[in-house]
This record gives C-alpha cells, structure tokens and sequence, in this order.
C-alpha cells in the first residue's frame, strides 16, 4: 500500500504561449498539485509472476489545453485549470515462460474524470492492454508486441470520440560479437490508422536499424 503527493508546475507554453489563430498562453494558471493512494497484490513461481494495483490519484487545477470556441476545434486554443480531476483504476500484470519463450502482458481499466461534471478527461482511454512475446536462441532474439488503447474524447463535453486501435510492433537481433548487436525493429507493422489527437496524424509503419555496441 502506499500514499504519495506530487506538484506540476505550468510550463513555459502554458503560461507565455505567442498568441497565434491556433493558440495562446495563460499567464493565470495554477500549479496542478495531487495525492494519491494506492494498494497492490504480487505473487509468483519460478516461472510465472503476476500482480494486481489499485490506485486512486485526485488533481486539483489540472492543466488542460482546450479550444476557446468548443464548437471550432480548429481553431484558437489555450490551456486551463480543471477545477478538480480524478483518476482511478485497476492494473494487471503477468508474465511466464513457455516453449522458451517469455510472455508478459498488462492491461489496465482507468476512470480518468471532471469530479465537477463526471465527463471523462480530454485524451484519455479507459482501457490499455500489452503483450509481449520474446525468444532468444544462441545469437539470436525475436519479438514482437500488441498494443491496445481504447477510445478517448477530443472535447470536454465527451461529443468527438477518437477510436482505439491496436498496434503491432516486431523486432530481431543477432549478436554476431561480444561486444556488437544489430537490431532490425518495425513499429505499427500493419500500418494502422490512428488518432491520439485529432487531425493530427501519428505515425505510419517505422523501421530502424540500429547497431548497439557494449563491451
């Protein structure tokens, strides 16, 4: 069980913004200030390990950028204080080895909420899940990974609803020295369209080469 505060200032933009037709600063913000509690459960074999939390976070003046016209979201912008939020959830974990592979998958159920009008917070989901699966073999390794986010809303009034997607991510390696990895990885494998923000567009399938060097 456990029991923290935590303090978060405005940032520069927040505050000194330049006013332009997409946005502008406020200089009358407060600091969002939060507590919040917690209690979890974990357990495991030698082979398997799992876990249960609960958790409930309550912010007061939390900063939250918004359209100044709620009906042009294309428009000017600004951030404000809400007057109090509150987030609670529950989160699942547990991983295992099978057939020499290591498998972990989380998933976590939130309520992130406007205490004054019950209406869920601006970009935020409700749901997120992850597997992950991984196997090693001599020099080699394999992976991959699904990601799981539920939908979320543009607007405080919960009208523009954004849908969840699901992401497929893989990877490969082969440690062909001691000291020397090459690493293939492919982010959103299937090219999946989706919004975090409206009209903005995230990113398409991403592949990286990378070449890690550790003595």
């Amino acid at each position: 069980a456990g029991y923290g505060t935590a303090f978060k200032a405005p940032t520069f933009n927040d505050l000194y913004y330049p006013e332009d037709p997409y946005g502008v600063g406020n200089p009358g913000l407060e600091p969002e200030e939060s507590r919040t509690w917690s209690a979890g459960l974990n357990g495991g074999t030698h082979v398997t390990n799992w876990s249960v939390n609960l958790f409930k976070t309550k912010v007061e003046n939390l900063i939250q950028w918004a359209p100044v016209d709620s009906a042009f979201p294309f428009g000017q912008w600004t951030p404000s204080n809400v007057s109090e939020a509150e987030i609670k959830g529950i989160e699942f974990e547990f991983s295992t080895r099978i057939f020499e592979m290591d498998i972990a998958f989380d998933a976590s159920f939130l309520r992130p909420e406007d205490a004054d009008t019950d209406k869920t917070l601006i970009r935020r989901a409700k749901r997120y899940a992850n597997l992950h699966i991984d196997r090693q073999w001599a020099q080699w390794s394999a992976g991959a990974s699904w990601k799981l986010s539920g939908h979320r809303y543009e607007d405080a009034d919960n009208l523009e609803r954004l849908d969840g997607y699901g992401l497929l991510d893989l990877r490969v390696a082969y440690q062909f020295d001691p000291d020397w990895t090459a690493k293939l990885s492919v982010s959103n494998a299937l090219d999946k369209d989706y919004e975090t923000v409206s009209a903005f567009n995230s990113l398409d399938r991403t592949v990286m080469f990378t070449l890690i060097y550790q003595p």
